[in-house]
């Protein structure tokens, strides 16, 4: 994925039955990465918590890196998925 310029600031509100439990300053990138990182976990959960746990684990000890960070490299979770057939 592309990188955004960083200029644009937005304002993120979380909402917990109507009430906000956090608000903070983010880019629309970080807002962007975050929501990545969100869709890739939920995906993985749903394959299940063995290969989401695999999948974090592999990151982690090949790459040094995390899920949010496959935002950035994208490649990484490629070559994991394709290295092992995930399936339900």
């Amino acid at each position: 994925m592309g990188k955004l310029p960083n200029s644009k600031t937005s304002v993120l509100f979380l909402y917990l039955n109507d009430e906000m439990i956090i608000s903070m300053d983010a880019t629309e990138a970080q807002i962007k990465k975050a929501l990545v990182a969100f869709a890739v976990e939920k995906t993985l959960l749903n394959l299940g918590e063995p290969v989401y746990q695999k999948v974090a684990k592999t990151l982690k000890d090949d790459y040094a890196c995390f899920i949010p960070d496959c935002y950035d490299h994208p490649e990484y979770l490629k070559r994991i998925l394709a290295a092992e057939p995930y399936k339900k």
